[in-house]
């Protein structure tokens, strides 16, 4: 078989991989725009590139915290020299999507104590309210409850969360923060999409194209909890809360990291693979 020649080789690998960044770049949130990007991903995979996050092109809900912040720095309860940091993986400047009726939502907390969540339609009174209790420093997720009515597409919902202080005086609780969310349609060819690709980044990243952020999340925090030694994993998801604006968040996990005695971040794609992460699981969660 004869060699290929390496100008010829590298030429081809760098077309290929512009046509890619092209495809990506011509998406517009618009129906056509998303089935024209989810056509191209049903297609035969092409090389992976930086997961893009496409926040939705429609107006902002409005916001009843009316400040864009996601998270509390340093929440205290009285009485108490325990500082502990709150976050939401929710987008800063709008209001996240999902097509699942039931998502999971996600927060970052480096406390002990419960941690109680509230959602349901913006000025109206929340379809639930839950406890969920939180055993060590890290990425938390927040299940939708299952006995509960699904999102309805269309409607702005709000989700809140605070630190429980008291479980028996609510009033007690610390650190509030909201975010909206909106369930919208699934675009035609997202499941086919999703399907075609077997990487668990490269499903996020089809999401975050589509504009759907808390789908883009929950594909990479999920599994980043049952595999918290997973670089790849952590890495593009800290990439994507970046791009979401929760600078905040990523620099809290990597001094953490940092204190935990691990190996500082290296930016996305420029990891060795030989590598090693020196984080035992016991002391920080991913």
């Amino acid at each position: 078989m004869p060699r290929l020649h390496p100008l010829r080789f590298s030429t081809s690998t760098f077309l290929t991989s512009v046509a890619a960044l092209i495809a990506l770049q011509s998406f517009v949130n618009s129906g056509t725009g998303r089935q024209s990007l989810l056509l191209e991903w049903s297609q035969p995979a092409i090389a992976a590139q930086r997961t893009k996050y496409n926040p939705p092109n429609r107006p902002t809900p409005i916001r009843t915290d009316g400040t864009g912040v996601r998270s509390s720095p340093s929440v205290k309860c009285a009485n108490t020299s325990e500082s502990m940091f709150l976050s939401m993986l929710a987008p800063v400047s709008h209001g996240g999507e999902t097509v699942n009726p039931r998502p999971t939502l996600y927060v970052y907390f480096t406390g002990k104590r419960p941690i109680e969540m509230r959602l349901g339609e913006v000025g109206k009174k929340p379809l639930f309210i839950q406890r969920v209790e939180s055993s060590e420093p890290g990425f938390m997720p927040l299940p939708y409850p299952s006995d509960q009515p699904e999102l309805q597409t269309g409607k702005t919902y709000q989700w809140s969360v605070e630190v429980v202080c008291n479980p028996k005086k609510s009033f007690e609780n610390v650190g509030l923060i909201k975010a909206n969310l909106q369930r919208v349609e699934s675009p035609k060819k997202l499941n086919e999409a999703i399907a075609k690709v077997d990487a668990i980044p490269d499903r996020s990243a089809i999401y975050a194209e589509a504009g759907l952020w808390y789908d883009a999340v929950d594909s990479l925090a999920g599994p980043l909890l049952d595999q918290p030694q997973n670089k790849a994993l952590k890495t593009a998801l800290l990439d994507l809360l970046e791009q979401g604006g929760l600078k905040k968040t990523v620099e809290q996990e990597r001094k953490m990291k940092r204190a935990a005695g691990c190996h500082s971040e290296t930016p996305f794609g420029s990891q060795r693979a030989d590598e090693k992460v020196r984080c035992p699981q016991s002391q920080v969660r991913y």
